[in-house]
Order: structure tokens, then C-alpha cells, then sequence
């Protein structure tokens, strides 16, 4: 008896009354939890929180609704309430007092509402209450007016129309599908194909159009409010973000030329910031970030980075992760600069694909873009994907020394006489170079033969047939691998090479790979290799190899002869 009167006091009464769920939602026990409760009200037409939601619920769902303002006190009776999801309503106005009651809040997601990135939007004590909370999603606020542009007619702006004059909207150059690669270098896994997203482009949204002596409205890209209401001045709400101590995890829209205000300086617990998704950043310096100082983890892409300065990141000294993918005018010569800054940091991991544009011509990447890539002590991974490089001027003295995971998959890679610089990676493990459908790959020369062209430019769109004509298979003593030229020095920690789908063609011959080398599996499937003599040597420690599917040829080269 003692002891039930003891566990009574200790476990709510809430946890055992039989609670019924509204009736526009599904409730179901959180498996997380113990005693509490997921109520998902999910795509119900709903325009308010609904009053009846039980006090025990630990996670909330209630997104794709109808929902345009939260009122004060509107989650007060849920204080056990662990997660709230609000993403893609159309919220416009939060009140001060709104979060009252949630202290125990872990996650937030405001993703996909009106919430203008402003200090006037939230109030300077709205998140004050929420103590527990790591994780807040504030992205993709400005969906439902994102192609605003300068307007120079009265009279259009009072009609809420355009005018006559108006350039059209941005037409969409390629097509985006998001990417997904798969690290875990398992012999059963990692020969799926490549995953990935082919670049895609934003139109030019800052069409210069003229000037007037007619008022001039304008409309920022992240503007929400309509014509006839006031615009709010743009700007990250730092002071409300300040209260929220524990905050880990950020994801905000990038505005363009803005700075993270000092009240970042409270969030010393702030380890990841994402601004992808709606993200207009044009510019990023050493003032950009310079108040979040502990990052380890920053998303800048998609973010229409145009100008990134030497010293962007020296400030992130934690930095361990940087994602620069998709910011298709950065180039190799800005980032080349960049890498400077990010020499002072613990970067680990870093992601730049698609950062020169999908109609460029073949890249080198030179010695000067690698001048200060070396001194990247602490980098392990380097994705670079869709970036059109055929080949680098030096890979010894350019290469930072632990770098152990490289994925240049859809590239234009020329077998050339750089490959024989592979040897001075002594740290490389796992090397990717998938090509990737529809993104054209130039045939393949063995290093050092046929006399290899000084720079290796690639014109757009040139597949022709009388362009590789004499390439079609080697068959002849030239490219019979013989003497020193035979043998391939391969890293000597190398152990997943995968190059499949590359648009290889060769009759495999003698081919002679250093003894000492580490090779585990080789995947160089859905290539054309029409007969193998051999004998391949070297190979000792392989355990997987896949040539399947390697027998066609190019469709640009089936109307050659093949012995």
C-alpha cells in the first residue's frame, strides 16, 4: 500500500484518465514516450488548434492545414508536449505569448508559413518560453510571393497587377531532383547508381527594368506582405532567437547581403545552421556568420553565392561540415580563395557540387585553385559532383594529406597523365568517379600515349562520330600496355574504387598494377569492354569485381566495326 501511495505521487494522474482524441485527428501511444501520446491532425482543413487535444500528447502534427495566426496561450494546457509540427500553414502572425506552457519543447517546425524573416514578425519574447527547445525550422517562409521584382507603375501597384513591360519569370534551365548518396562502403550496396541531382538554375530575378519618374514600389524576393500593407524591414529576428539557450539545430532562409545579428552571440549551444531551400545569400563574408562563432555544420546550398571572401569562415574555428553545392556562379576561382579561411578551421567534410554552371566548358583545376585546398589538415571527404572537371594540373603538392573519401561522380574526367600523381594520396581509401545518364562522359585515353592534349577542354555538346572515330576499341601495340607505362601505381590505401557507367572503352589487355597496393572491390560496371585477354596482375587483395553490363558500345560509335 506504502508503495502505491509513493508511485501515485510520482506519476501524473493525466497518464492514466482515458483521454479521447478530437475528432479530426489520430491519436496513437508514442512509442518513444511512456504514458504519451502523438495526435496527428495533418492536412484537416483546420484554421486553429483544435481545444480538445489531450494534455499527455508529446507530439503534435499539424501541418498542410489552414491556420494563419497563433494566439496567446494557444498550447498552454500541453506541457508535456516534446514536438510540434506547424509546417506548411499559412501563419502570418505569432503573439508574444504564443509558446506559453511548452518548456519541455524539443522540436519546432514553422517550415512553409507567411512568417516574414523579421524582427517585427516575432516578437522579441515569443520563443522566451520555449527553454528545452534544440531544433527550429523557420525555412521556406517567402513560397507564396518568391517572384517579386522591382516595379516602377502607380497604377499597377494599386491594381496588385505587373505591368505591360514586365520581363517574364525565371524559365528553369535544368531540372532538379535532390541528391542522396550513400557513404557506407559496403560491397553489396555500393554498387547502386549514382544519386544525384543535375544542376539546375534560377533565372536572373533582378531584372533591371528602366527608370520612371512614377513612385517606385518594390518588392524584395522575400517580401510577403501584400501590395496595399506595409513592408517590414528584412533581417534575421536575433533578439527573439536569443532567448533559446539550448537551440542545436537552425534552418532559416538566406537573406541576401544580411548578417546574423549579436543576438547569435546567446546561442552557444548552436552547432548547426541551414539556410537551403529559400536562400538568396549573393554575398558571404567574415561579418555573414561572425556571430555564431561554435558552428560545426552550415548549408549554404542553393544559396545564389556570387561573391565568397578569403576570410569567409576563418571566424567557424569548430567548423566540421560545409555544404556549398549549387551556387552555380561560385566557381573554382572564388572557392579557391575561400579555402584560405577554412584552413583555420576543423572542417571534415565538404560539398561543393555544381558549383560552375551545366553549360560551362571542360574545367582544369589548376595549381592556384589548390594553393590553399592543401592546407585543409583535417579534411576526410570531399564531394565535388556535376562540376564538368576533366582533369588537375597537380594532385602531389595540392592535396590535403588525411583525405580518405573523394566522390567526383558525373564529372568529365580524362584518363590523364595526372592519374599517375594518384600515388602521392597516400590517405585515399574510397575513390568514386560514377558518370551519371544523360550527362556525357568523353572517352577514356591511358596515361602518357597518343600524345595527350596540354589542357583538356571539352566542347559542348560535341559527340560526333569523327571526333573519336579512331577510338572506338584499342586494339592495336599502341595502347597495349608495355614496360613502365604498363603499370597503374595505385594509392597505396585504396580500397573501393567504383567508375561505373564512365564511358570506358577498351579491349583489356596486359595491365600491370603495383603489387603493393590495397584494392578491395572495383565496380567498373555498364562500361564497354568488348573482350578481356589480360593478364591483370597486381590485384591481390581484390575480393569484389564488377564488370557486368560491358560489353556495348558507345550508341555514337555502333556504326564502327569492332574486332
Amino acid at each position: 500500500m506504502t508503495f502505491f501511495i509513493v508511485f501515485s505521487l510520482a506519476v501524473p494522474s493525466d497518464a492514466f484518465r482515458p483521454w479521447t482524441c478530437t475528432a479530426t485527428c489520430k491519436c496513437a501511444s508514442d512509442p518513444h514516450h511512456p504514458h504519451g501520446i502523438v495526435v496527428d491532425c495533418r492536412g484537416q482543413g483546420l484554421l486553429q488548434v483544435p481545444p480538445n487535444i489531450p494534455p499527455n500528447t508529446t507530439t503534435l502534427l499539424l501541418a498542410r492545414n489552414k491556420m494563419t495566426r497563433l494566439p496567446d496561450s494557444t498550447f498552454s494546457r500541453l506541457g508535456r508536449l516534446l514536438k510540434l509540427d506547424l509546417a506548411f500553414n499559412s501563419i502570418h502572425t505569432i503573439e508574444e505569448n504564443a509558446f506559453i506552457g511548452l518548456g519541455r519543447l524539443i522540436t519546432l517546425n514553422l517550415t512553409g508559413n507567411d512568417l516574414v524573416l523579421s524582427p517585427a514578425t516575432y516578437p522579441a519574447r515569443v520563443f522566451q518560453p520555449l527553454a528545452s527547445l534544440q531544433v527550429l525550422r523557420l525555412n521556406r517562409n517567402h513560397k507564396k510571393r518568391s517572384d517579386r521584382r522591382d516595379v516602377t507603375s502607380t497604377s499597377s501597384a494599386k491594381s496588385g497587377k505587373l505591368p505591360s513591360n514586365h520581363p517574364a519569370a525565371s524559365f528553369p534551365l535544368g531540372k532538379e531532383s535532390g541528391f542522396l548518396r550513400n557513404n557506407e562502403v559496403d560491397a553489396h550496396k555500393i554498387d547502386n547508381s549514382v544519386q544525384g541531382h543535375m544542376p539546375s538554375y534560377r533565372g536572373d530575378e533582378e531584372h533591371a527594368l528602366g527608370t520612371s519618374n512614377s513612385t517606385k514600389l518594390r518588392f524584395e524576393i522575400s517580401d510577403q506582405t501584400s501590395l496595399d500593407g506595409a513592408v517590414p524591414a528584412q533581417g534575421y529576428p536575433d533578439e527573439a532567437l536569443s532567448y533559446l539557450k539550448n537551440l542545436r539545430e537552425l534552418h532559416v532562409d538566406g537573406l541576401t547581403n544580411k548578417t546574423l545579428g549579436p543576438g547569435f552571440r546567446n546561442l552557444t549551444q548552436l552547432i548547426s545552421l541551414d539556410f537551403s531551400g529559400n536562400c538568396r545569400m549573393k554575398t558571404v563574408s567574415s561579418q555573414t556568420l561572425a556571430n555564431a562563432p561554435y558552428l560545426h555544420r552550415v548549408n549554404f546550398s542553393h544559396c545564389d553565392i556570387v561573391n565568397l571572401t578569403a576570410d569567409a569562415f576563418e571566424v567557424l574555428q569548430d567548423l566540421r561540415v560545409l555544404d556549398l553545392s549549387s551556387n552555380f556562379a561560385l566557381g573554382f576561382d572564388r572557392l579557391g580563395d575561400a579555402f584560405e579561411g577554412l584552413a583555420k578551421t576543423k572542417l571534415e567534410n565538404l560539398k561543393v557540387d555544381s558549383v560552375v554552371s551545366d553549360r560551362a566548358l571542360g574545367t582544369q583545376i589548376t595549381k592556384d585553385h589548390m594553393r590553399h585546398f592543401k592546407k585543409l589538415n583535417h579534411l576526410r571527404e570531399l564531394q565535388a559532383r556535376f562540376n564538368r572537371i576533366e582533369s588537375f594540373e597537380e594532385l602531389c603538392d595540392g592535396t590535403p594529406p588525411n583525405l580518405k573519401h573523394v566522390y567526383l561522380n558525373a564529372n568529365l574526367l580524362e584518363l590523364a597523365p595526372y592519374v599517375n600523381d594518384l600515388r602521392c594520396l597516400e590517405s585515399l581509401e574510397v575513390l568514386f568517379i560514377d558518370g551519371y545518364n544523360n550527362y556525357w562522359t568523353p572517352p577514356l585515353r591511358p596515361p602518357g600515349f597518343s600524345n595527350p592534349p596540354a589542357k583538356y577542354k571539352t566542347d559542348p555538346g560535341c559527340v560526333s562520330p569523327g571526333r573519336y572515330g579512331t577510338l572506338p576499341v584499342r586494339t592495336d601495340d599502341d595502347v597495349t600496355l608495355q614496360g613502365q607505362k604498363s603499370e597503374f601505381i595505385l594509392p597505396p590505401n585504396l580500397r573501393v574504387f567504383k567508375a561505373r557507367h564512365f564511358e570506358l572503352f577498351y579491349k583489356l589487355q596486359q595491365i600491370h598494377v603495383n603489387p603493393n597496393n590495397s584494392l578491395e572491390v572495383l565496380l567498373v560496371r555498364e562500361n564497354h569492354f568488348p573482350t578481356w585477354e589480360g593478364p591483370v596482375t597486381g590485384l591481390e587483395n581484390l575480393t569484389t569485381l564488377d564488370l557486368s553490363k560491358s560489353y556495348d558500345p558507345p550508341h555514337f560509335l555502333q556504326q564502327f566495326s569492332f574486332p
